[in-house]
């Protein structure tokens, strides 16, 4: 069960596009970066204003204040979801001791991660990470503390992509959306319900939404499993299909070949025996007058031994 869970996990953090671990996933789960490339390419391509989910191919408006595709991918929402899977797995993953410090250029044993901005940190970077002024305030611990940690996912920070170092810890029923302090006093300070985020996770599984939910996707994933045995069956008859097809086709075409090859026989035989029949006639008349002019021959042969040899007395 556990393999399974792991399995659907890896599944979730794998970017459908480059089919990488995510990398900054928008709300459709794909990486910033792959996002940004497939809007620049439809936009130099098609000179469209808007896109086509690479998934579900759910059409996707261009915001009217966006002027860049790196504008565009920068203003999709963040899947904290997924963003918290995906700083689990790098710290349960088996390669989590090795890494290419980007700092250093070489390859570094990661020993520590950083809370706040996730980074996993080999010693030196450690050091340089805490003496640095806009970083030292950044809580770091240690993989193999966090290793054995059920609940790792709380351990990371979400920040406030609109306010620079505040933390995501309050959440707003009323336009359902996770905020900081600063988003609390400025953009929800008039909505009726304000909750932290783990006392709106709490409310939130104990009613019968998350229940609704999975019961649809439960439907859903009937249906979809549905649909795939159906294309599997349909698959599986068009290829009975077309071998039947084919073996008539054979069959249709070894008899034509075989009726020709019959024609071509007989046609051949007429064909000689008209030959064999005109040469034999040619061949007898060719004789008959090769004898007759060997008979002529024969004549002026004897005529001129006549003339030659001719008796006086004949001339009386």
């Amino acid at each position: 069960m556990a393999t399974s869970i792991e399995s659907h996990v890896v599944d979730i953090i794998t970017c459908a596009i480059c089919l990488e671990k995510l990398n900054i996933p928008c709300l459709h789960t794909f990486c910033e970066s792959c996002v940004r490339t497939y809007i620049t390419a439809i936009f130099e391509k098609e000179h469209k204003q808007s896109i086509e989910c690479p998934v579900c191919r759910t059409t996707v408006t261009i915001p009217n204040e966006v002027n860049t595709p790196d504008e565009w991918a920068k203003v999709l929402p963040l899947n904290f979801l997924i963003v918290g899977l995906l700083e689990k797995e790098k710290v349960e993953r088996p390669q989590k001791q090795y890494m290419v410090c980007e700092r250093m250029a070489t390859i570094s044993e990661a020993s520590f991660i950083c809370v706040d901005c996730s980074d996993l940190l080999c010693s030196t970077c450690k050091k340089h990470h805490k003496t640095t002024r806009i970083l030292c305030d950044h809580e770091t611990r240690q993989i193999n503390e966090l290793s054995s940690v059920t609940d790792c996912l709380k351990t990371f920070k979400n920040k406030c992509s609109e306010h620079e170092g505040e933390e995501l810890k309050l959440f707003c029923a009323d336009h359902q959306t996770q905020c900081c302090s600063m988003c609390v006093s400025i953009h929800h300070r008039r909505c009726e319900k304000v909750l932290s985020i783990d006392d709106a996770a709490k409310e939130y599984v104990t009613t019968d939404k998350v229940k609704d939910l999975r019961t649809q996707l439960g439907h859903v994933d009937f249906d979809i499993k549905a649909i795939i045995t159906d294309r599997y069956s349909a698959k599986e008859n068009i290829e009975k299909e077309y071998k039947q097809k084919q073996n008539e086709l054979e069959i249709i075409f070894s008899d034509v070949v075989s009726k020709i090859n019959d024609l071509k026989v007989r046609r051949e035989a007429e064909r000689l025996k008209v030959y064999n029949e005109t040469k034999e006639t040619i061949d007898t008349t060719i004789i008959i007058f090769q004898n007759r002019q060997k008979n002529i021959e024969n004549e002026k042969q004897i005529l001129d031994a006549a003339v030659k040899t001719w008796h006086p007395m004949f001339r009386l």
